[in-house]
């Protein structure tokens, strides 16, 4: 059962289910172990017997987008879910540590201006353990490393470096501030895999800051049924990434990023 959500509690979870959802109670249970009591919602356009089990056995109230529009419209029907200023689009596959909302909304109140705050991650896999140190994760953290060194940016210059060499960011660890954000398009409809990165760099454009929490906060779930391991099979993800690339890079320096980022992908699926 979700806890009692004080009135003036200002961060929503909305968890974004899809289909099957083998993970997602673990997911459900992880965010209603939260030392705040963030608000707790779920988001579907596919819904069945499973999702709205789940959500009637924890309470959770329940959104229904039309089905069959896509990622992006699922990810923008989800963050118009929640009423508060802080949104965390919840994955079905992750586990969210009991201070992810704490840490968040304590960094977000120190920081009114930020855009929006993320956290370091570790991954797991389907046998639900975390994944030794791979390839994918070593070039995040060399990517994070301005955050290693402070943990909030104003500068548009040191935002965007952040995103210049790859995307380094978890996305279900990004908590957006709406407050600042307010009616800035957030997810385009050109991407379908990228959409994170493309979204993020468009934010970092906005005034204000960009806040990070150093502690892992989040396990992310990596297996082959996710939207990314199946972008990258389709070789979607790299052309995708190579459009994002090509707005902050020569195209003929993008091209050569593009492929180098790529090798990482190897242990991503």
């Amino acid at each position: 059962m979700q806890p009692p959500v004080e009135q003036s509690v200002i961060h929503t979870f909305v968890i974004m289910a899809h289909k099957n959802a083998p993970f997602i109670e673990e997911t459900i249970q992880s965010l209603q172990q939260q030392t705040y009591p963030s608000k707790v919602v779920l988001s579907t356009s596919t819904p069945n017997e499973r999702i709205l089990g789940l959500a009637e056995k924890y309470q959770l109230e329940v959104f229904v987008n039309e089905p069959g529009q896509g990622i992006v419209a699922d990810w923008t029907f989800a963050i118009r879910c929640a009423k508060t200023p802080l949104v965390t689009l919840a994955d079905q596959d992750d586990v969210y540590l009991p201070d992810f909302a704490r840490k968040t909304v304590e960094m977000v109140e120190k920081n009114p201006d930020a855009i929006f705050c993320f956290t370091h991650f570790k991954e797991i896999g389907d046998d639900r353990k975390v994944r030794p140190m791979n390839l994918t994760m070593a070039v995040k953290i060399v990517l994070f490393w301005p955050y290693f060194i402070r943990t909030v940016y104003r500068s548009r210059f040191f935002k965007r470096l952040l995103f210049r060499f790859g995307e380094p960011v978890c996305n279900p660890s990004v908590t957006y501030n709406m407050a600042v954000i307010k009616d800035h398009k957030l997810f385009d409809a050109d991407y379908s895999v990228s959409l994170d990165w493309d979204a993020l760099l468009r934010l970092a454009d906005l005034p204000g800051a960009l806040c990070f929490v150093r502690q892992p906060m989040i396990l992310h779930g990596i297996h082959t049924g996710t939207q990314t391991s199946f972008g990258i099979s389709s070789g979607k993800r790299f052309e995708e990434d190579l459009k994002v690339l090509k707005r902050l890079w020569p195209n003929w320096l993008a091209q050569i990023l593009a492929r180098l980022y790529s090798i990482s992908y190897i242990s991503n699926h």
